[in-house]
């Protein structure tokens, strides 16, 4: 890039859907983190006497986890936060 260049920003465009997207990303990072965390726990059913009963208490919680973070609203979170207008 040379001097003078305009440099336009994603979200100078489009406030709106760049709040959108982010929060989309972040939802998509938490769920790898559950993920993750959720492995390790389900993992650790492995020392338990009770194996199946151990594993399926975490996957359920691991599912309603997920469940949760897909449920958050991103364009609501946007409208609340100014980057995105009710009626849009």
């Amino acid at each position: 890039m040379k001097e003078g260049d305009v440099v336009v920003d994603e979200c100078s465009r489009d406030r709106c859907q760049c709040c959108v997207d982010r929060v989309e990303k972040k939802k998509d990072c938490l769920k790898n983190m559950a993920n993750q965390v959720f492995g390790v726990l389900i993992k650790s059913c492995d020392y338990c006497p009770s194996k199946d009963q151990c594993r399926g208490y975490w996957k359920s919680e691991q599912d309603q986890c997920i469940s949760s973070i897909k449920s958050i609203d991103s364009k609501g979170i946007c409208t609340k936060l100014g980057f995105c207008n009710s009626s849009s």
